[in-house]
């Protein structure tokens, strides 16, 4: 009897029109009104809540790209509360207590497809100076300018670590890039801070390989945490092209 009852519930269809609504647009820096550069791995999302049945439903994410852009199209038609999560001032803020001195959530009606723009204002802002270059020992050399992205001084805590990631792609980043020709550093307590505002250099490990295109993106991090992670703040990607080794050889 109950091996029949089994196989009855099992027999019935799912009738449900599968989700086709679209939720895309992009992070932009307040500060700058330039996109906001993301984590290559996920590290930056949007959370969603859907309040078309429940006032407290179980949130879901969806990853943002490298380039601060977002496009979902699998979103079941309607209303959401909406906010940005990453390196940036949160959009949600409890005081001791647990209540809201801070509630930015957007409420958004989706249906069809629906184009939004997130303003973010990052923790750091990370600059290039100049281009990407290589020595005479065939090294990578880059050089960054890191600034605060926001004037909340609940939000510019100490910067403990500063990279330089090369990467064969160009989704450079943390959890994607060549150690060998990377740099990177921690820093304790107030030390990391010493490079805000300044030039700051670092030259790869080890030579580079000849012939080959990388992908170079600086990062930073502070011991702000958000859900529970350090996230990273990044520059754009640049690349640059070693030339192939000359033959000298002689026929």
């Amino acid at each position: 009897m109950l091996l029949g009852v089994v196989l009855v519930s099992c027999a019935r269809i799912d009738n449900y029109e599968e989700p086709k609504e679209t939720f895309t647009g992009m992070l932009i820096d307040k500060g700058t009104g330039e996109p906001f550069h993301c984590c290559p791995t996920g590290g930056t999302k949007l959370k969603l809540m859907e309040y078309s049945w429940d006032e407290n439903p179980t949130p879901f994410y969806i990853l943002c790209k490298v380039d601060g852009s977002f496009n979902h199209t699998k979103l079941f038609k309607g209303e959401y509360g909406v906010q940005p999560v990453g390196a940036f001032v949160p959009y949600q803020q409890l005081d001791a207590e647990g209540n809201y001195i801070r509630n930015d959530e957007v409420r958004l009606k989706i249906e069809g497809t629906v184009k939004y723009t997130f303003e973010v204002e990052p923790f750091l802002r990370l600059e290039w100076v100049g281009e990407p270059s290589i020595d005479e020992k065939g090294r990578l050399v880059g050089k960054v300018k890191i600034t605060r992205g926001t004037d909340n001084p609940d939000y510019q805590a100490n910067i403990n670590y500063i990279a330089m990631y090369v990467s064969s792609t160009p989704s450079a980043g943390n959890g994607n890039y060549i150690a060998n020709f990377s740099q990177y550093r921690s820093y304790e307590d107030t030390d990391g801070n010493a490079y805000i505002g300044e030039e700051l250099q670092y030259t790869s490990k080890t030579a580079l390989y000849t012939g080959r295109t990388y992908y170079i993106r600086w990062a930073a991090r502070t011991t702000t945490i958000i859900n529970g992670v350090q996230h990273f703040n990044y520059s754009d990607v640049k690349a640059i092209e070693v030339p192939a080794a000359s033959d000298s050889s002689e026929e």
